[in-house]
């Protein structure tokens, strides 16, 4: 299924001269030679898209992560140290004071923390240029009617896991209540500024009110083990998400990890470096406002509707997994949430020549019950091994487009419904078969296919059912491949050029 960013602003929609465009291939068995004519139109806007706002080549020119994310040593001698002990808390030494388990830091500099509340909070209220980090060595902390780790103000927060430490925070599953005049806050560790998590120790965090982790601004994951469980959002920086050297595990009612802002170059962006991410959720795995871009690390999505979703994607290395019971991989965004596509005829909202999936490197793998991978504008697959098993709903395909498909590089097994089947762009840099089956296969069922010197390219086993298989490789030479399943006859497909 298509789902689209929504923008705040109130967007123009002006109609183009054709540009780009895909049809989908109902039937017949399809090769190289046999390919979609361009069609379709294109869409602009009187305020650029996220797509031009932040882009994946922007985010690979940037310094992502500062020596104040890395920093993680800890020199306990030279912190204020706070203490918490059941509805009290105390402090030795300067820039925080407490009023029983509530402790507000004022000052620059960092703060070791430890000890056990049932209620209490650690409210972070200094002046907007001071750099603070909070390092937390054993906490149980529990906050009632709040935040466990609120950040009010500050230029910089830093979170440091201790090693060998285990950290818990949760709150009561009430809604929250203003204290003074912080009001919006609805996450058991909330930031209003930049916020940073690093360490080698581990944090848990329980969110039965809303959101595990939310800030405002940057959100960076620079090392430890974190695990969120949230009623609403596991985690949201609202201008980013980076992730380096993390082992995070999210479950969540909502989206696991989310950005929102739209509207400013080089915010709203996903950032993946390194890392194990695993993730659970009743939403998006991965929510991006802008761009999403996965370098390298682990990334399992064991349960989502929709699973990486931007309206860039791009995938440069690392491993995914992905079940999704919506669409895999989806690139789009909206011109306006209910506003009309073209009042000069065209309904057609799925065509957007700024949004698309790229695919460099790294090995991917979705089980998709829509449609596998997903873009209103172009998918290229330059790299890597990619295979695609789905969809299970109708009106769904495995690899599906607006502005055209091009395999130009990898390993490429897609399997899904022949109804649904795009065919591949003839300008494609890598030879590539299509190949329609008489009747859908079963779950389970064997999928063999044998290239012109008898070597078999690819032997598999279908997650799902399909009646359509679309395979691409760089050891294709040309000629005749025979496609074979079990119970039907063996087809044949001439791969010509």
């Amino acid at each position: 299924m298509k789902k689209r960013f929504i923008l705040a602003a109130v967007l123009a929609i002006v109609l183009l001269a054709a540009g780009c465009g895909g049809k989908h291939n109902s039937s017949g068995n399809t090769s190289s030679g046999s390919e979609n004519a361009a069609g379709g139109t294109e869409y602009v806007r009187d305020f650029p898209s996220p797509a031009k706002i932040t882009t994946p080549e922007m985010l690979r020119s940037m310094r992502l992560f500062s020596k104040w994310d890395r920093k993680d040593t800890v020199d306990q001698e030279f912190c204020t140290e706070i203490t918490f002990s059941g509805e009290n808390a105390s402090v030795a030494g300067k820039g925080a004071y407490a009023e029983g388990a509530y402790v507000t830091v004022e000052q620059p500099g960092d703060y070791y923390i430890t000890g056990t509340t049932s209620n209490g909070q650690i409210c972070v209220n200094a002046d907007i240029t001071a750099k603070i980090r909070l390092i937390f060595a054993g906490v149980d902390m529990t906050c009632k009617d709040s935040a466990c780790v609120l950040v009010r103000m500050a230029d910089k927060v830093v979170i440091t896991l201790a090693d060998g430490t285990v950290n818990r925070f949760a709150d009561a599953g009430a809604e929250y209540t203003a204290r003074g005049d912080i009001y919006g806050v609805d996450a058991v560790i909330f930031a209003k500024e930049d916020l940073t998590i690093n360490g080698s120790g581990a944090m848990t965090v329980e969110a039965g009110y809303a959101h595990g982790i939310c800030t405002k601004d940057d959100l960076v994951l620079c090392g430890g083990t974190v695990t969120v469980t949230a009623k609403d959002k596991g985690l949201v920086g609202e201008d980013s998400v980076r992730i380096r050297n993390c082992d995070l595990t999210v479950n969540a009612g909502d989206d696991a990890v989310h950005t929102k802002t739209d509207y400013k170059e080089g915010k709203g962006f996903i950032y993946l470096e390194s890392g194990n991410v695993n993730l659970s959720c009743k939403d998006d795995a991965m929510h991006a406002a802008t761009a999403l871009l996965m370098e390298g690390g682990n990334l399992t999505v064991a349960e989502c509707k929709e699973g990486l979703e931007a309206a860039t994607v791009v995938i440069g290395g690392g491993e995914v997994d992905i079940t999704s019971s919506d669409d895999g991989v989806n690139a789009a965004y909206l011109l306006g949430e209910e506003e009309p596509y073209d009042a000069a005829g065209s309904t057609d909202p799925h065509v957007q020549q700024d949004a698309f999936i790229r695919i460099e490197n790294g090995t991917l793998h979705i089980l998709a019950d829509g449609d596998g991978l997903d873009t209103n504008g172009t998918l290229r697959i330059a790299g890597g091994n990619i295979t695609v098993d789905g969809p299970a709903k109708e009106g769904n395909a495995a690899l599906d487009s607006g502005c055209g498909i091009y395999l130009d590089g990898g390993t490429v097994i897609a399997l899904g419904d022949a109804a649904e089947a795009e065919s591949i762009q003839t300008d494609s840099k890598q030879r590539y078969l299509q190949y329609t089956f008489a009747e859908t296969l079963a779950e389970g069922d064997e999928i063999r296919i044998t290239g012109p010197d008898g070597t078999v390219l690819y032997q598999g086993t279908a997650a799902k059912t399909f009646s359509h298989i679309t395979f691409s490789s760089e050891d294709m030479p040309a000629g005749t491949y025979t496609v074979s399943a079990p119970s039907l006859p063996e087809g044949k497909v001439i791969v010509e050029r």
